[in-house]
């Protein structure tokens, strides 16, 4: 025993910064080189998601790569002259590799094409558009942005639609609902694109007719006339204090349907759409670009207060303590969250990384805004998960906390959020 005199230092707890770096090297681990999976990444020993290949460009998988891609371009951004990064950047061009060499991808602006990229759902699509917009703005690499000019041109010719005077369908069929994230990817993915091309098509469409179809400009009508579930407080949204949710989709008669259920990731990316499309049309000396920061601030703000009870038959997006918990499916809620909930009982459900979306959201709009609330929000969920020993489905605790890597993506948001300092990808 020492003696009594002498003081026992506890260890210190993990830093954010380590735990980021921890989790890139978890998720760059999971990355497949060769075989089925090949470009995309699969959790080893997890049974879940084993059936992720780069021959099926759809499912879970398919669009949570998009979005790992994401988390690590985020810290490479913040790590330009480390290992991690020249990992990523080689990772990235494997993937566009694999994918274009099963189809054709563009080699030039505006070349039509027809990529592996391209599935019939348009909120699929609009993740990996996402994706390559970020890899162009990390690497500089002009094919990945002639790709996601292409994939942004394809959801416009195919996904667009002129019920409710306009917006982003999910799926090419029967289903036909213009949902929150088709839309919300849409809008940020053609402001986006006009702040990096100044090309006059992704904010008023293209040419269809007597019409013109698409662009950020119709589809944030469209997002403000039918997909906000509010005001809660009957203040108008984009004005100071208005509390308001993204609904899942509009009803018949295209009025916005609330309910219970608000997912973060949609959420999290509409707050990153308003953020971008406030810098888009401040460059297109739009009418009124502080508007859409307003609505930006508004529904980051009701997210990060909407506890248990908040909103009446809304569940809860934070638990009491104020750190992130998707409402899930569950009647008892948060620690009902069954995260092994999804195909043949089995941990392959959506929300399992939309948890990170919401904070990369607030992370890149805090750029804008510089919101104390947010700020404090963000620190104090970064090192929550930091404290942790399974970066899983829940951000409280390790006890029954599922890993695979879209749960680890969601952890690199969190901890992405607090630690960057670049915003080159926002």
């Amino acid at each position: 025993m020492p003696p009594a005199s002498a003081a026992i230092v506890p260890p210190s707890p993990p830093t954010v910064s380590a735990a980021a770096g921890v989790a890139v090297s978890r998720l760059l681990a999971d990355y497949n080189w060769s075989g089925t999976s090949a470009g995309l990444f699969t959790t080893k020993g997890d049974t879940s998601v084993a059936t992720c290949r780069s021959t099926y460009h759809g499912g879970q998988c398919w669009w949570w790569a998009a979005n790992t891609f994401m988390a690590l371009i985020t810290y490479a951004e913040d790590h330009l002259r480390s290992a991690d990064k020249r990992t990523i950047m080689r990772d990235l061009q494997h993937t566009y590799t694999v994918m274009c060499g099963q189809g054709s991808c563009p080699s030039r602006p505006g070349q039509a094409g027809r990529d592996s990229f391209q599935n019939t759902y348009y909120d699929d699509t609009g993740w990996w558009d996402q994706a390559w917009i970020n890899a162009y703005k990390l690497t500089k690499t002009r094919a990945y942005l002639y790709l996601a000019e292409e994939l942004w041109s394809y959801i416009t010719a195919r996904g667009w639609t002129a019920a409710c005077g306009g917006g982003v369908n999910q799926h090419n069929g029967t289903r036909t609902s213009e949902d929150s994230y088709a839309n919300a990817l849409y809008l940020r993915n053609s402001a986006w694109l006009y702040s990096i091309t100044s090309q006059r098509q992704y904010m008023v469409g293209v040419p269809d007719g007597s019409h013109r179809r698409g662009g950020a400009i119709a589809d944030a009508s469209f997002i403000v006339n039918h997909l906000i579930d509010g005001p809660y407080n009957h203040i108008a949204p984009g004005t100071s204090g208005s509390q308001f949710m993204i609904a899942d989709h509009p009803a018949p008669g295209c009025k916005s349907v609330g309910g219970t259920q608000m997912w973060l990731s949609a959420q999290g990316e509409m707050v990153n759409a308003f953020s971008d499309m406030y810098a888009a049309d401040k460059a297109f000396h739009g009418s009124d670009p502080a508007y859409y920061n307003d609505l930006a601030n508004n529904l980051a703000l009701t997210v990060i207060g909407n506890k248990p009870g908040t909103h009446g038959t809304i569940r809860a997006t934070v638990d009491s303590s104020g750190i992130l918990s998707e409402p899930c499916d569950s009647t008892t809620w948060p620690a009902g969250c069954k995260v092994h909930t999804g195909k043949n009982g089995k941990g392959d459900a959506p929300f399992l990384i939309f948890k990170g979306i919401f904070e990369r959201g607030i992370y890149c709009s805090n750029h804008n805004l510089n919101d104390a609330t947010l700020t404090t929000f963000i620190s104090k969920n970064a090192n929550s998960v930091a404290q942790l020993n399974r970066f899983g489905f829940r951000w409280d605790t390790d006890s029954n906390n599922l890993v695979n890597f879209a749960t680890q993506t969601s952890v690199l948001d969190a901890l992405d959020a607090q630690t960057g300092k670049s915003f080159a990808m926002c």
